[in-house]
């Protein structure tokens, strides 16, 4: 077998869609020889791989049910809007094709609709399935779809939650090294998590946190210029044996936090989607930040060169 990876023909309404396996075993099956999802009769899902546990009628948006009727149509005709959250159950015959359709082919042209039916599984994924390859492909799909601020977002957010609630610092270090350092949209969320993990803010931080700085302090960094990020990284090493300032853990706990929107699948089950952890606001603790401060003014009286 060569290097591409294989692709499985999944037979679905009497139509063959050569689906990639790594796409294939992230799916939801309602019936048919993939089956891991089954709704019972009051709309729940019943105790299979993917249960749900909401009220009656929420099921899992993206489970295929291979006997619902597909259309084939122009592979054009992906690009047009499929509306807000999409559900395989009540797309029209024509999407269910194009869907099934990208499924087999990432590189087809398709509203963020489609990425988002596929996504709402892999969320799922995340709890009841295959979580690492959920997560690989939620970052692969990230890499594809990165430029719809929306999805972007979801995933991100998605991402931030599991690993803080798993304690996956070294995941999220992976997440992180995605994302550019100067995206303003989520450059200070970053900073938030290492230095709530880490217990300490490194330079990278510090210069992402520019803005919540004394004025004394931004004042020291301006007239000496670009130099003072030289002194401080070398002094921080003499002090700490590393670039980074040591935060008290008790000053960490008294930051203020917010609530961010975590999971698109609005069926997963209550204990998941109610378990949010806060994350620590932009506005970090005063204390923290005059910490902060006296390491960048010492610094600079020091001088220290390498």
């Amino acid at each position: 077998m060569s290097n591409e990876l294989q692709k499985v023909n999944c037979e679905i309404a009497s139509h063959s869609f050569a689906i990639p396996n790594d796409v294939l075993e992230l799916l939801w099956f309602e019936n048919g020889v993939f089956k891991n999802f089954a709704p019972n009769q009051e709309g729940r899902s019943s105790h299979l791989i993917g249960k749900a546990d909401r009220e009656p009628g929420y099921i899992e948006p993206s489970a295929i049910n291979i006997n619902l009727p597909i259309t084939p149509c122009p592979l054009e005709l992906a690009k047009n809007d499929i509306g807000y959250f999409p559900t395989y159950k009540h797309m029209l015959p024509q999407s269910r094709y194009l869907y099934l359709k990208w499924l087999s082919d990432f590189s087809i042209p398709v509203d963020i609709g489609y990425v988002f039916l596929f996504y709402y599984g892999l969320e799922r994924q995340l709890f009841f399935g295959k979580t690492e390859k959920a997560l690989n492909m939620m970052l692969r799909l990230w890499t594809l779809y990165k430029e719809n601020k929306s999805f972007e977002e979801y995933l991100f957010n998605a991402i931030l939650q599991y690993c803080l609630t798993k304690g996956e610092l070294q995941l999220f270090e992976k997440v992180v090294g995605l994302i550019d350092d100067n995206n303003k949209q989520y450059g200070r969320i970053i900073s938030n998590y290492k230095v709530m993990v880490n217990q300490r803010m490194d330079i990278t931080d510090i210069k992402r946190y520019y803005t919540n700085l004394p004025i004394s302090a931004r004042k020291i960094m301006t007239d000496v210029g670009a130099i003072w990020e030289v002194w401080l990284k070398n002094y921080l090493n003499k002090m700490y044996g590393g670039p980074f300032v040591p935060i008290p853990s008790e000053l960490i706990q008294a930051s203020p936090t917010i609530c961010i929107k975590a999971y698109a699948n609005g069926s997963l089950p209550r204990y998941i989607r109610d378990n949010i952890k806060q994350v620590y606001g932009s506005n970090r603790n005063s204390k923290i930040m005059r910490i902060v401060s006296e390491h960048i003014k010492r610094a600079c009286e020091l001088k220290l060169e390498p």
